[in-house]
Order: C-alpha cells, then sequence, then structure tokens
C-alpha cells in the first residue's frame, strides 16, 4: 500500500480544499474562497508530497503519509512511500547477506 500513500493524500487534500472552498463561498466570504482555489495547486502538492493529516476515522488508507514524508503522530509510520521502500531495499540486502547501510 506504500505507493498509494501520495496519491491517497493528494486526494484528500482536494477533498478539504473542495470543502473550504465550498465552506467560504456559501457564507460570503468569496477572499478567502479565491485563496484557497488559488492556493489549491500547492496543497495538492504538498498533500501528495508530504501527506494531508485528517480525522476521520473509516478511511481505509489513512492520508496522513505522503511520498517523501508520513505523519508520526498518526497511523502512519514517520516516513513516507520513499522511506519505506527503502526499507524494503535495505531488508532485502541485509537478507541476502550484503552490509545494508
Amino acid at each position: 500500500l506504500a505507493p498509494l500513500y501520495g496519491p491517497n493524500a493528494a486526494i484528500g487534500a482536494f477533498a478539504g480544499v473542495a470543502q473550504d472552498t465550498l465552506n467560504a463561498f456559501s457564507t460570503g466570504d468569496f477572499l478567502t474562497g479565491f485563496g484557497d482555489i488559488a492556493l489549491a495547486p500547492t496543497t495538492l502538492l504538498d498533500g501528495l508530497l508530504n501527506g494531508y493529516p485528517v480525522s476521520a476515522p473509516n478511511l481505509f488508507i489513512d492520508p496522513s503519509g505522503g511520498v517523501l514524508t508520513g505523519n508520526p503522530g498518526s497511523t502512519q509510520p514517520g516516513f513516507g512511500t520513499v522511506g519505506i521502500l527503502r526499507q524494503v531495499n535495505l531488508a532485502i540486502a541485509k537478507d541476502l547477506g550484503a552490509d545494508a547501510g
């Protein structure tokens, strides 16, 4: 599931931005709504790379882990997809007799 951490977090970030934008426009706060739209690309990219922490207990994959980093205070480890793949690589190398490091 590690390769899904980043895209799942980006989807969570998109949902968060969309809800924030909808809430802002529905209350008449157009400045905040347009600000959310303007910052949406960076929020989505940040979610993809670093995760997007949310509190939703019924999610299949917690979106707080990204490609580069995770969120140690969540159900995800403190490293992202890259860290997980590196640990797998080191474990296989160690099992094959190489010095892992």
